[in-house]
């Protein structure tokens, strides 16, 4: 935009300056077009690139890079009752991660899920139930006390898959819940993605479903993704492009709106910077199945 006013200022005034001698010597021309050329290639790029610094990305030749302070973590779940040797790498629990999550929103969170069985009600009563029903109390009384907004996305319900727990939490205006109908949409298929995204900023993104069991008794593995904005909308815009999907008699859209595109794919990644102590950076894309939905 400011390389579009300073053009078409410089040429107002050119012609301005043409105007008012009435007459321009054959030789006034060519310096006048070396004039602008100098300005276009050289200055305006310049100009360009110092506005760009606030952004959360910059350019290097074809490829992008991401200037926030990233912090990634690997996060797992471990049943109960499975135990590694003393020396065994550990990780940060499922858990605490999406707990973390809930610690540090501030303006809004965004799930994508496949279904929802948190609490022990949904399957069967046990102990190891009790992480699922404080992720799910901690969600419900955040949205109770409008704290921040809080969206699910999530697949269509089905008998076997009933998602007793949206429910209740649209029944007590606790969250507001779309369901995504694939096989409505495209024939068949699941809402297979478990996504947290806080605050444009934050996300979790891994295997675990919004299932207690997940939490205690099978493994998992994500990654907890923090101070990282530039990763965290692209991801908001696989969130986005479910939300749209969720709505009642939605449709594909022939040509998707540039709000849902993305600058990064397998040919321009984006180097993110991650885990400062390290000094450690990477080539990232992200990706959504299926291919309809790109």
């Amino acid at each position: 935009m400011f390389s579009y006013v300073l053009t078409k200022y410089l040429f107002f005034y050119i012609s301005f300056r043409w105007k008012r001698s009435g007459w321009c010597k054959p030789s006034c021309i060519p310096i006048t077009v070396i004039l602008t050329l100098i300005i276009l290639v050289v200055l305006l790029p310049l100009l360009e690139h110092a506005n760009d610094k606030s952004s959360h990305t910059k350019t290097s030749g074809s490829s992008f890079i991401c200037t926030d302070q990233c912090r990634i973590q690997l996060v797992e779940s471990i049943p109960e009752g499975l135990n590694y040797s003393h020396d065994s790498p550990k990780f940060m629990s499922t858990f605490e991660a999406w707990n973390i999550l809930l610690d540090i929103t501030n303006e809004s969170l965004d799930i994508g899920s496949f279904y929802w069985t948190l609490r022990g009600s949904d399957i069967f009563n046990h102990t190891s139930a009790q992480q699922g029903e404080k992720i799910f109390q901690r969600i419900l009384n955040t949205g109770i006390q409008k704290k921040y907004p809080i969206r699910i996305a999530q697949s269509a319900p089905t008998p076997g898959n009933p998602n007793l727990d949206t429910e209740y939490l649209v029944k007590k205006n606790a969250a507001e819940v779309r369901s995504v109908n694939f096989p409505r949409l495209i024939g068949g298929g699941v809402l297979h993605t478990k996504i947290w995204i806080a605050d444009n900023q934050h996300f979790y993104i891994g295997s675990a479903n919004m299932d207690w069991r997940s939490l205690t008794q099978v493994k998992e593995l994500g990654v907890l993704v923090t101070n990282c904005t530039c990763l965290a909308k692209d991801m908001s815009k696989i969130f986005k492009a479910y939300w749209f999907l969720g709505k009642n008699n939605s449709h594909i859209p022939a040509h998707w709106p540039d709000e849902y595109s993305t600058k990064f794919n397998m040919n321009s990644p984006i180097t993110v910077n991650y885990n400062e102590e390290f000094n450690l950076n990477t080539f990232i894309t992200v990706s959504i199945p299926p291919p309809q939905f790109t």
